[in-house]
């Protein structure tokens, strides 16, 4: 069942040294947010995290003159009662602040589908965006996000790419960016806010399940590696991500580079094909040595960026496979994850989706 912490006064909250820390990172992972005149949208689920984003985001904006702020909440009806009870709490946050709210709420229950969730998710808050002529999108993913979304990538088999985790920043649609601004928090800290203002907050039932591998790896394994190891666990894998960020931004900048030399993509009503010349592509040098195939995999990922095709269902075996399909004279047609069909042709290699 949905739970609250202990209630009490909004007001006064920048003055206060634990929120401070969160009104920092939220400064400096957001520079222009009190400059811009423009309404933020702010994804709040009600959970500590949200809350704590919103709370510190309303104080920046309303200090700085007034300037609106949209709390935005999607309910996917997953736990009946209880996440109708979200969405009013919710509302009744954002009226207490005296700030906008948008509710959104799914026709049909898919528990089946976290990937279809978080399309719905995101399709919902891109049309408040446009609503209210938002130039961005916050969500309050933490340190701890992070952290286990590495770990999560790493024991399912991933690449530099997964490795990097969780990126700041990331273009939502043309006009509209996606901002992270308290990945460097934790959430015991935006939590220690929280209770030193006295504001309350909801808790997910769910979150305690073991049936879920992230609530095992959150609750089970990661609290395990922590006792057991010497070092700090959570920085060792923070490390991690941070060397293979630059890495991944390396190999996608040339990737990038590459996909727009020897890619042409067509649109049509039928969908979307890429036709990759491969012979020349395969004729570039990288410091004077052959491409590599896990540089062919990055090309393939740009392509899928490009196409706008979902990324989420493929993994390291996939890319691979297409790596294999591009340095191929012959190869059998195949279909890899969103119906996306690979096969050769007249010296070229063909993807075509929707």
């Amino acid at each position: 069942m949905a739970t609250e912490r202990p209630t009490g006064d909004l007001g006064g909250l920048v003055k206060l040294s634990p929120l401070c820390s969160v009104i920092r990172a939220v400064t400096s992972g957001w520079p222009d947010l009190t400059q811009r005149p423009e309404a933020v949208v702010i994804a709040t689920s009600g959970g500590s995290d949200s809350v704590g984003l919103a709370l510190a985001v309303a104080r920046l904006r309303l200090a700085s003159g007034p300037k609106p702020v949209v709390v935005a909440h999607y309910n996917h009806r997953w736990r009946g009662a209880q996440s109708d009870a979200d969405a009013d709490w919710v509302s009744q946050f954002a009226s207490k602040m005296g700030v906008e709210f948008e509710l959104g709420t799914t026709e049909s229950i898919d528990k089946a589908s976290e990937e279809n969730a978080r399309k719905q998710r995101y399709h919902f808050l891109k049309q408040v965006a446009r609503r209210y002529g938002s130039r961005y999108v916050a969500t309050a993913h933490t340190r701890d996000d992070v952290v286990e979304t590495v770990l999560m990538r790493l024991l399912r088999g991933t690449g530099m790419r997964g490795l990097s985790g969780i990126p700041a920043r990331r273009q939502f649609t043309s006009d509209i960016t996606l901002v992270r601004p308290l990945l460097e928090v934790d959430k015991a800290t935006i939590e220690a806010a929280l209770r030193d203002t006295g504001q309350v907050w909801r808790t997910d039932s769910t979150n305690e399940s073991g049936k879920f591998t992230r609530n095992w790896l959150r609750n089970v394994l990661l609290p395990q590696l922590r006792d057991r190891l010497p070092h700090d666990v959570d920085a060792a894998i923070l490390g991690l991500s941070m060397q293979a960020t630059q890495w991944s931004d390396w190999h996608t900048s040339l990737a990038r580079e590459l996909a727009e030399r020897h890619v042409t993509l067509k649109v049509s009503d039928q969908g979307k094909l890429a036709q990759i010349d491969t012979a020349r592509l395969l004729a570039e040098k990288i410091a004077g040595a052959a491409i590599p195939n896990i540089l062919l995999g990055e090309v393939a990922c740009a392509i899928w960026e490009r196409a706008e095709w979902p990324l989420q269902a493929m993994g390291q075996t996939h890319w691979r496979h297409v790596a294999k399909a591009l340095r191929a004279t012959e190869m059998p047609a195949f279909e890899l994850p969103g119906a996306i069909r690979v096969w050769r042709d007249a010296g070229n290699c063909l993807l075509a989706g929707p």
